[in-house]
């Protein structure tokens, strides 16, 4: 688990919110990575908030970083609070819970009521740092419109709840999978123990990312292939590994096999909010993979339901790999020279 640094002289405001912006951040991420939903359309509409601010949310790893997101995007990170509330209390919140991995101690029936009640966890925790921290903004940065403000956020939080009730009936009929691979991280070796579907989704971004300078010419793509953290043989090495493996058996990763998920994760994670294929390059690629044309009536369902379960559980994984190696440097390094290819997607 990341530590937190905190600036002299200011309390550690990163510490007791790390658990909540976690789980929050991984509700925004699924909600966010439907890009064709009109519901995430609607909500940037009202607010300007996108993935590009779920990635800067989450990669607040200590109060230090949480300060300073405070100070330069306040308002950014207060939607983040109240989306990930209303994310958690619409039909994404059971397919979320259903990502609460088992730590080893727990059974089954303690598993199911963990689940059941995070939703409710998430929304008392929510609102209450909502609280915690619009005050403290407000006090920061708008004490002298402090009514007006406050009117303001009030009428948006209306706009955005009725959003919600308006579409967020689209949500509900997904049928979504779960959970995201699990990964408790101890030492130099990681841990998964994934459903067959999430082992394939795992092999999905694997082999897409390998394939992807060929799939676009976008810079985006290309230059994916300059990074030096892309390793065709590596990844065809664990590509295969992850094919030879059995779903609802312990699957042992070593760090760097690990960290090698995550950028193919990540890097993959943005072929489904950004176009920056070919047309239909993405789908024919799932198409094959998934062997669907028996059922021709049914594809762009299938095609549908493949493209949310990666998104779901690539962002999963994203999350619970950020949360346990934020303080590395190494890991640090690796986020520095990611971003800027991120960056290239939405352009």
């Amino acid at each position: 688990m990341a530590t937190s640094s905190t600036p002299t002289g200011l309390p550690d405001i990163y510490t007791p919110s790390a658990q909540l912006l976690t789980l929050i951040g991984l509700g925004n991420r699924a909600l966010f990575s439907r890009k064709e939903d009109p519901l995430p359309q609607a909500l940037h509409a009202l607010t300007e908030y996108d993935m590009a601010a779920v990635d800067r949310v989450s990669a607040v790893k200590d109060s230090a970083g949480l300060y300073a997101l405070l100070e330069t995007e306040p308002e950014t990170f207060t939607d983040h609070l109240l989306l990930g509330q209303l994310v958690y209390a619409s039909p994404l919140g059971p397919c979320i819970a259903a990502m609460l991995a088992p730590d080893g101690s727990a059974d089954e029936a303690t598993l199911a009521q963990r689940r059941a009640e995070l939703p409710a966890y998430v929304l008392h925790h929510a609102e209450w740092n909502s609280n915690l921290f619009e005050n403290y903004l407000l006090s920061r940065h708008y004490e002298a419109d402090r009514a007006e403000v406050q009117q303001e956020r009030a009428e948006l939080k209306k706009a955005l709840e009725a959003a919600f009730a308006e579409w967020q009936h689209s949500l509900g009929a997904l049928g979504m999978p779960a959970p995201p691979p699990v990964m408790p991280l101890a030492g130099t070796g990681w841990s998964l123990h994934p459903m067959q579907i999430q082992l394939d989704m795992l092999v999905v971004a694997t082999t897409v990312l390998r394939a992807l300078p060929a799939l676009s010419s976008h810079p985006f793509a290309q230059a994916v292939q300059r990074l030096p953290d892309f390793n065709s043989q590596r990844l065809e090495e664990l590509t295969d590994y992850l094919k030879a493996a059995e779903a609802e058996e312990r699957l042992r990763l070593t760090r760097a096999q690990g960290l090698l998920l995550y950028v193919a994760a990540h890097l993959v994670m943005m072929l489904f909010v950004h176009d920056v294929l070919d047309a239909g390059g993405l789908d024919d690629f799932l198409l094959q993979e998934h062997r669907l044309t028996d059922d021709i009536e049914d594809l762009p369902e299938k095609i549908s339901d493949m493209r949310e379960a990666a998104a779901i559980m690539l962002s999963g994984y994203i999350e619970v790999v950020r949360e346990n190696e934020g303080d590395a440097a190494d890991f640090q390094a690796l986020e520095a020279r990611l971003q800027p290819v991120l960056a290239l997607a939405s352009q």
